[in-house]
């Protein structure tokens, strides 16, 4: 499964690609809202973990024209970011964000959603 982390920490990043490589999945890491959207597009992965408070376009801009795209309807796409209120969660499903999760998030919580695919839609 290919899985795609959108975050400017790069030691978060970098924590979850490690992570989920040694899980046996194929990782790419941006760290800009503007280049995850076009690693989206080109790569198509299966899942995103999108962190909101991205340079450039934020993730809700992320998540938006990822759900735009041709194909973008099937990636499982989740929030993993400090934003955390519920105006942010009311604007991560708005945007079109599967799940959304608090940092730091739930490690296994997450690895159980990227094994079974589990989408809110």
């Amino acid at each position: 499964m290919r899985v795609l982390i959108c975050d400017d920490n790069v030691d978060s990043a970098n924590t979850w690609a490690a992570l989920l490589d040694a899980e046996g999945y194929d990782v790419r890491i941006s760290h800009f809202g503007d280049g995850c959207v076009q690693e989206a597009l080109v790569w198509q992965p299966q899942a995103a973990l999108v962190d909101i408070g991205l340079p450039g376009i934020n993730g809700y801009a992320v998540a938006r024209a990822i759900r735009a795209s041709a194909g973008g309807a099937a990636i499982l796409l989740i929030a993993v970011t400090g934003y955390d209120t519920p105006q942010d969660l009311a604007a991560s499903e708005a945007a079109g964000f599967d799940h959304h999760f608090r940092k730091p998030a739930d490690v296994d919580a997450v690895l159980r959603l990227l094994q079974t695919g589990r989408s809110r839609r």
